[in-house]
């Protein structure tokens, strides 16, 4: 069943993000940085995610978009793993994930590096 990526599941707050790149755990799995947090606190959703291209590496906003698009539409084609790791747990995972190549890439890489960061956090969580 391919699943949805609604706004109740984006990571929208500039605290939320803050501690995320404060306290958080990070890896890499080029061309994406995944950077994440477990909160303990019983709330809902469990997943939130957000994403982000740096205006440094990137410079066309029209690209950086675009990056953005194929970064959310594979999170929300393959998060289905994850999500159903994170039901057994009382909390909430907070992922953030960053582009940091310096060119435009396709979807394709973009997708398999989503694909292993989100087995790596689902192996992390089980």
């Amino acid at each position: 069943m391919i699943g949805s990526y609604n706004k109740h599941q984006r990571l929208k707050k500039k605290k939320d993000i803050a501690r995320i790149f404060a306290d958080g755990s990070s890896v890499l799995f080029y061309p994406l940085l995944f950077r994440w947090r477990f909160v303990s606190s019983p709330t809902s959703p469990n997943l939130l995610y957000g994403v982000g291209v740096p205006k440094r590496k990137i410079r066309k906003a029209v690209h950086r978009n675009l990056i953005k698009r194929r970064m959310r539409e594979a999170f929300r084609l393959n998060k289905s793993e994850l999500e159903s790791t994170l039901e057994a747990k009382d909390g909430q995972l907070q992922v953030m994930t960053i582009f940091i190549a310096k060119e435009t890439l396709g979807y394709d890489k973009i997708e398999s590096a989503t694909i292993k960061g989100l087995r790596h956090l689902s192996d992390k969580y089980r």
